[in-house]
């Protein structure tokens, strides 16, 4: 994966340490809550349109107690391979490249860093969207926190950089109920047997039992 260019760091470096223009109404970031059960994995993803050209984004996203993250696969701007905790969403391009940062030791904080060479600018679709598997530990109402959401571009045709930075997303985790089956137990000793015709066996004749054809004299 290539790291953030120099420019595309620049611009978010000015963002951070001057502080970002609010966004408008005209942007927005939006997940649609999860419901995962014990065992059990589920994906959300980040949604995103805008009216105004970015190019590079910031975002971190933490999971609660009883959530982990689910490594995807995803091919970088020269087509490598590679396992991240997000796959890249349709509003980027491919030649979008991604960065990721474990923020803590029990890997539920991660920061995610996007950005263009070309400061080409993303389009609305989706960001970045995420695999996680719950356990036992979940709660049975938590939340995602998306948080410290940063973008930065250049007008087209101009050398006017902008900025912009959201307010948190909460996303509410409903614990589900596994819909798995198993330890299943079943005896077949008993099972009873019919004949061809389908009529539940006698004493003798041609029974099936268990899939099987046996003649009883």
């Amino acid at each position: 994966m290539k790291m953030f260019n120099t420019i595309s760091k620049s611009l978010v470096a000015v963002a951070m340490l001057f502080g970002a223009i609010t966004a408008s109404n005209a942007q927005t970031v939006s997940v649609d809550p999860v419901t995962v059960a014990p065992g059990e994995e589920a994906t959300f993803t980040l949604n995103y349109e805008s009216e105004t050209p970015y190019s590079v984004f910031i975002i971190d996203v933490i999971l609660p107690e009883g959530l982990s993250y689910v490594e995807i696969e995803d091919y970088d701007s020269d087509d490598e391979p590679y396992k991240a905790f997000a796959k890249k969403g349709t509003a980027l391009l491919k030649s979008h490249s991604y960065e990721q940062k474990i923020k803590d030791d029990a890997n539920k904080h991660i920061r995610i860093f996007v950005d263009h060479s070309s400061l080409k600018n993303l389009k609305d679709g989706s960001l970045l969207e995420f695999k996680v598997l719950a356990d036992e530990n979940l709660a049975d109402n938590s939340e995602i926190l998306i948080t410290n959401i940063q973008f930065s571009g250049v007008i087209t045709g101009t050398m006017d950089q902008i900025d912009a930075q959201l307010d948190d997303i909460i996303v509410p985790v409903t614990k589900g109920t596994p819909t798995g089956i198993s330890n299943v137990e079943t005896s077949v000793e008993n099972a009873a047997s019919f004949n061809l015709g389908g009529v539940k066996f006698g004493k003798s004749g041609i029974r099936v039992q268990k899939g099987k054809k046996f003649v009883q004299k």
